[in-house]
């Protein structure tokens, strides 16, 4: 009992920063990451009784929500574009469990060829490397990099550039 004691509060202080993080990038406050980062957990260990289960937003889900809202984001005020990703986040949810229901996710996963399936994994790993280094190796993080760098058109990525020319 202790031992889950510990990995339970283990896995609570490593989910904070994660938490306030995947809000801000998918366009709210953090403190919103940190009042809804507890149901989904407790109610998927009710639900499926699983001690294996490491479930929560990721980067990829935040920025993807962020960039499908993004008129919305743009034009509402924060507490109203909360409602709008809430009601996002609920369809792709009832989407997702009716096309797993369904056995899609099988069906995809065995006609992607294994190697695509491990390049996908190493780009993954080293994409997770890269965007670490600069806060690793760079006091004050990537601001600094880009100050050193001097290059701020370099950092803007392809879509920024386009828009500016």
């Amino acid at each position: 009992m202790l031992n889950d004691v510990i990995a339970g509060v283990t896995l609570a202080l490593t989910s904070i920063p994660q938490a306030v993080a995947y809000a801000e990038v998918s366009g709210v406050a953090g403190w919103r990451g940190l009042a809804t980062m507890g149901f989904p957990c407790v109610a998927f260990a009710a639900a499926t009784g699983s001690p294996w289960a490491s479930i929560g937003v990721t980067s990829i889900t935040a920025m993807l929500a962020r960039d499908a809202l993004a008129a919305a984001h743009a034009a509402l005020p924060e507490d109203d574009y909360v409602l709008v990703m809430a009601a996002f986040a609920t369809i792709v949810g009832l989407a997702s469990t009716a096309l797993a229901l369904c056995g899609a996710g099988g069906v995809a996963v065995r006609r992607i060829p294994g190697p695509v399936k491990a390049g996908f994994k190493l780009g993954f790993g080293c994409a997770v490397v890269s965007s670490q280094c600069a806060t690793a190796l760079f006091r004050g993080g990537k601001a600094r990099l880009r100050e050193a760098a001097g290059d701020d058109a370099a950092w803007a990525g392809p879509s920024r550039r386009c828009r500016r020319a």
